[in-house]
């Protein structure tokens, strides 16, 4: 039996193989979409209806393919090696059609754009990890891990867990390089930056997490949970202070945690110097400019004691770099 592949052109499959250039001459024949509803959910429906015509069933999915273009963008960026992007982007559309026509989403559990991740995730976790063996590459001991924990969640599209494999094997790798480097105040009375930089880490990951999520949607969710469960805290962290006279760092995680959960789901350094500073005893009045040079002072000292591999592969996109001004553009 002959594989097809879908043609977003034209709205039609395409057999597998058959470049998009040698389809030029249907670059014209762009399908009429205005009959069809405009929810993901609505189209997927149609794709997976045995009454459907064909005609119907390709428009159909011409008009979700943005839908699953845009998804798989966000999933290359935030989660693949660079130089495979291009490739998965590419059999992005491809790979979602066939799991419809196979009749996998079921709109019953959840949204399509979640299943949509999902089943990316996956095939893009099986696209690296062969192309990763076939390229012998020998790589570091944290890429290597990397591609091992994108194999080991390639098994079951309709388990709806999103990439939480993926997460998994970055927390347990950022928690035991913690482990590794934590360190004491220099001087009594001093700032215990290695504190500033826990919370530093979660305010990272608030950023990441919501954009990445379906907290980006613009409803409550309980997306503190998710943070708490990605970057574990041991009790004598979360009972540190910020310095001597300042507050825990779980007190002021817990007054924090309302904000992470309520639309945007983000923490900016005001929230976070009011925090410190309401929860001190005596209350104090801490600035967002100050806490911005802890956190500073923090990532510098954290820096020294990580070694570029690790930092690379699990602290730079929650502690980005601030760009210079003019900013330059991303490669």
């Amino acid at each position: 039996m002959r594989e097809e592949g879908f043609n977003t052109a034209t709205g039609s499959p395409r057999p597998c193989g058959r470049s998009p250039e040698s389809s030029a001459g249907e670059q014209s024949m762009a399908p009429t979409l205005d009959d069809l509803p405009d929810t993901p959910e609505d189209l997927a429906r149609i794709i997976q209806d045995p009454s459907a015509s064909q005609d119907r069933k390709s428009r159909a999915m011409a008009k979700l393919a943005p839908v699953i273009e845009g998804e798989a963008e966000k999933l290359c960026r935030k989660r693949f090696p660079e130089r495979y992007s291009e490739e998965l982007r590419s059999r992005a559309t491809s790979v979602l059609w066939d799991k419809l026509r196979q009749k996998k989403f079921d709109p019953e559990r959840g949204r399509f754009t979640t299943f949509a991740r999902t089943v990316l995730h996956h095939a893009f976790c099986d696209i690296v990890r062969r192309e990763f063996a076939w390229e012998g590459r020998g790589g570091s001991d944290v890429e290597r891990d990397g591609v091992r924990s994108l194999a080991s969640a390639a098994a079951d599209e309709t388990d709806w867990q999103d990439d939480r494999e993926l997460w998994d094997w970055h927390r347990r790798q950022l928690r035991a390089v913690l482990d590794r480097v934590s360190w004491k105040p220099r001087s009594k009375g001093g700032i215990h930056y290695y504190i500033v930089l826990l919370l530093a880490l979660r305010k990272g990951m608030c950023a990441l997490v919501a954009d990445w999520s379906d907290a980006g949607d613009g409803k409550d969710c309980k997306l503190s949970d998710f943070i708490q469960w990605l970057l574990q805290w041991h009790t004598w962290e979360s009972e540190s202070r910020f310095a001597e006279s300042l507050a825990q760092l779980g007190t002021v995680w817990t007054a924090l945690r309302a904000k992470v959960d309520h639309p945007p789901h983000c923490l900016e350094s005001p929230d976070i110097a009011d925090a410190i500073g309401k929860n001190s005893s005596p209350e104090v009045t801490i600035s967002p400019s100050r806490w911005n040079q802890w956190a500073k002072r923090a990532k510098q000292e954290a820096r020294k004691r990580i070694n570029d591999t690790e930092w690379n592969a699990l602290f730079a996109r929650l502690l980005p770099d601030r760009p210079r001004s003019p900013s330059l553009p991303r490669s």
